[in-house]
């Protein structure tokens, strides 16, 4: 006497909408793989951000998943476990950070302004301005000294039209710098 085994579809705990609206030409074809495709020993861990998950479960599906091979009466079987249905091991994990800093990103809500590219850099970076200035430096400049920040300055004061009449850095702002990066060899200005 053969027992018959009731599993849930996948539709009960994916919906259409859980998908992508690009992906919503393959809508009949998704809602009947949704249908006809079943799942069993569904485990899963998420932390509270949502950033990392994981999930494990075995897809079911009726009958023999099987490819028939050049109209010869063989057919390649795949992964059956018995005549009546097939059994597909399936695991998923991730791990991306930026989902926990900015779990709420809306593109459609998002201006593009410089002010608000800024922000998702520094939540997602994880960066003060401090360190953007030391990183810019580091990064466009390589040399930390004060001879580094003038020529940053002098090359951002360039590209955007901020010429001064002085072109060296104001006491106040090598004062600044001093505080705010003091890992940094900073000497007197240079004259």
């Amino acid at each position: 006497m053969s027992t018959q085994s009731f599993y849930p579809n996948l539709g009960t705990i994916v919906t259409l909408n859980d998908f992508p609206p690009e992906l919503q030409f393959l809508e009949n074809g998704l809602q009947h793989a949704l249908d006809n495709i079943y799942y069993k020993n569904l485990q899963f861990t998420k932390n509270d951000q949502g950033a990392q998950a994981y999930y494990n479960l075995v897809l079911v599906t009726d009958g023999a998943l099987k490819l028939d091979l050049f109209n010869t009466g063989l057919s390649l079987v795949l992964n059956s476990s018995n005549a009546d249905e097939t059994f597909i091991p399936l695991s998923l994990h991730y791990s991306w950070g930026i989902l926990s800093l900015v779990n709420n990103f809306s593109l459609h809500d998002f201006s593009y302004l410089p002010e608000e590219m800024q922000n998702i850099l520094e939540q997602t970076l994880n960066l003060d301005d401090n360190a953007w200035i030391q990183t810019a430096i580091e990064a466009f400049e390589t040399d930390t000294t004060l001879e580094g920040y003038q020529r940053f300055v002098d090359k951002l004061n360039q590209h955007y039209n901020l010429a001064r009449a002085e072109n060296k850095l104001p006491q106040g702002e090598i004062d600044y710098l001093k505080k705010a990066l003091p890992g940094c060899y900073i000497h007197h200005i240079i004259k």
